[in-house]
């Protein structure tokens, strides 16, 4: 039988070149370890890892009803059993405060959820909402601002 050629051969310049990098690559880690510097890799996924965390949705059951309120709107969720309620105002005689909270209400189990998503618009009140299934996702809501009043 004959001798099998190695297809996966790499030429020697090619070998010495590729070593010769990687011994740069650590020399510059070391020397900026050295300085105190982090390695760009750490940090970036450091970075990647906290915008993941921003970027997440979050859920948080509430203990009783939310606070007293006018002009929010309250729609009813397109799949689920539940009431879905946004913004909203509240006026002391004094002062105004105006919300921009996505809360859920299931009348079944008496209870609230609030959302928080990234990217949820400012606080709105006198304003429409329409709540519909899209995309086969039966949790996906979206909320449609259809008048916004000053």
């Amino acid at each position: 039988m004959g001798k099998k050629k190695n297809k996966n051969k790499v030429s020697g310049a090619v070998k010495t070149a590729a070593k010769t990098e990687k011994k740069l690559a650590n020399k510059l880690k070391k020397e900026l370890a050295d300085l105190g510097e982090e390695d760009i890799a750490k940090v970036i996924a450091e970075i990647e890892r906290e915008e993941a965390k921003r970027s997440a949705a979050t859920e948080k059951i509430l203990a009783g009803p939310p606070s007293t309120r006018a002009y929010a709107s309250l729609t009813p969720h397109p799949i689920n059993n539940e009431l879905i309620m946004f913004g909203g105002e509240y006026h002391n005689g004094q002062t105004t405060e105006v919300y921009n909270e996505l809360l859920f209400y299931n009348p079944e189990k008496n209870l609230w959820r609030q959302v928080k998503a990234p990217g949820a618009p400012p606080p709105r009140s006198a304003h429409q909402a329409v709540a519909t299934p899209a995309n086969k996702y039966d949790q996906l809501i979206r909320i449609s601002e259809l008048f916004q009043y000053a």
